[in-house]
């Protein structure tokens, strides 16, 4: 196993941030069989694979304070819309990806089972939703990502994994296929800037939520992004999903307007 200190981290560092943009080389990948789950739902009741007998099973990760989980959960109820009824749904609930003062890393299994209980709730979840080991043991075994996504076989193969939830598009083809017994378009995505742009105007509210060693600690790693998150404010007309969008563009409109007059100013 791996120290528990490492992985119940209680602040965030461009180390991790940098780890949360691929999969680890080793990590089951589609063609691999899942780990072994033996988990408790927010309701108590024990889950394991062979509760889900039968049936393909997609499996996404989160936490109350990962942005991209916050910004997942509409994607997700759309494909669970179209694929509830043929295909499983599960979320499994893993350490804080940003704990901070008003959410903090558990210290207990208690603690993090509360912690799924406020997800499932807070984001009104209609499918299952189950805690991981205070250690993690599922996630570190998987890949300690923040909100990957994977489908599962009816024979416990994973035959697609995706690096973030909300890779809407590449879930869908990808699900729709796993409902018909077909084959999916490709395997694997790491699809990073959609997801990302869409996840940015949930970043001011999912950090306020964790609490202002949140804010504080992304400002001191990650700069662009917090410009960006904020940035997304000024757009508070457009649906949170398209709000990462006109930020950017907005950006990348002032940069260009600041480079012009640099190079007016020193030609």
């Amino acid at each position: 196993m791996a120290n528990s200190t490492a992985y119940r981290f209680s602040h965030i560092s461009m180390s991790l941030l940098m780890d949360d943009m691929r999969f680890n080389k080793g990590k089951p990948a589609a063609g691999d069989k899942i780990p072994e789950i033996n988990m408790v739902s927010t309701t108590g009741e024990q889950i394991t694979w062979q509760t889900f007998s039968g049936k393909p099973v997609f499996l996404t990760v989160g936490s109350m304070t990962c942005p991209m989980t916050t910004a997942s959960i509409p994607v997700l109820k759309r494909l669970y819309r179209a694929f509830g009824n043929d295909v499983e749904f599960l979320m499994v609930n893993v350490r804080e990806a940003h704990p901070a003062e008003n959410i903090h890393q558990p210290s207990t299994f208690e603690d993090k089972l509360k912690h799924a209980v406020e997800l499932k709730h807070e984001h009104l979840i209609p499918w299952t939703v189950v805690s991981d080991s205070i250690e993690g043991d599922f996630h570190q075994q998987l890949d300690t990502k923040p909100n990957s996504a994977y489908i599962i076989d009816e024979e416990g193969f994973i035959v697609f994994r995706s690096l973030f939830s909300n890779d809407e598009d590449n879930l869908y083809d990808a699900l729709e296929a796993a409902a018909t017994g077909a084959p999916t378009p490709q395997i694997e995505s790491q699809a990073m800037v959609k997801p990302l742009t869409k996840a940015m105007g949930y970043l001011p509210y999912v950090l306020k939520q964790a609490g202002e060693q949140a804010k504080t600690e992304m400002w001191r790693v990650a700069p662009p992004m917090m410009i960006w998150g904020q940035a997304t404010s000024l757009f508070g007309s457009q649906t949170i999903e398209n709000r990462g969008v006109s930020a950017a563009l907005l950006i990348v409109s002032v940069l260009a307007i600041l480079a012009a007059g640099l190079y007016w100013l020193f030609s």
